[in-house]
């Protein structure tokens, strides 16, 4: 899992805003990435996403349910039923994020330090309740900036 650098210029680029850092991901590989895993199933698994792919231009998503806490969102926006049209692409792009971090098809910016993370990000297999596991995507720091379920409990 090491990132590769994005020209956010001559590149069009997918950005999802977290509570910790910022992702980039190019329009091109997740498009490349949807054509195959559809191709595989043969119908059009990731709708929502193409949808917001379909434009010119760079696309900014903020990602307010999956990183931040209730209290978080309530301290930020004002209340803690805060939605938007953002909420239904990140829904759909939290299944694909993982396959394009695991690839290396990202850049990732630690909002704490401002900089580009190149080395020292880690995943960690995190054993939930009843059986269940997940694998968490981290910055150097320890702070986790996505995760995966790979299994559920009971």
């Amino acid at each position: 899992m090491e990132p590769i650098h994005i020209d956010t210029l001559t590149e069009d680029v997918l950005i999802i805003d977290k509570r910790v850092a910022t992702l980039y991901f190019k329009q091109s590989d997740v498009q490349k990435y949807i054509r195959v895993y559809d191709s595989l199933e043969n119908k059009s698994t990731f709708p929502k996403t193409l949808e917001l792919l379909g434009g010119d231009g760079n696309q900014k998503l903020v990602d307010w349910w999956y990183s931040y806490t209730d209290e978080e969102r309530k301290m930020l926006v004002g209340t803690s039923e805060y939605s938007n049209k953002d909420k239904a692409y990140i829904d759909e792009f939290f299944y694909l994020a993982p396959h394009l971090i695991r690839d290396g098809k990202f850049m990732i910016i630690d909002k704490a330090s401002g900089e580009e993370v190149r080395e020292g990000l880690r995943m960690k297999k995190v054993n939930g309740l009843y059986g269940g596991s997940s694998i968490q995507y981290r910055l150097p720091s320890g702070e986790q900036f996505w995760y995966q379920i790979i299994s559920l409990g009971e």
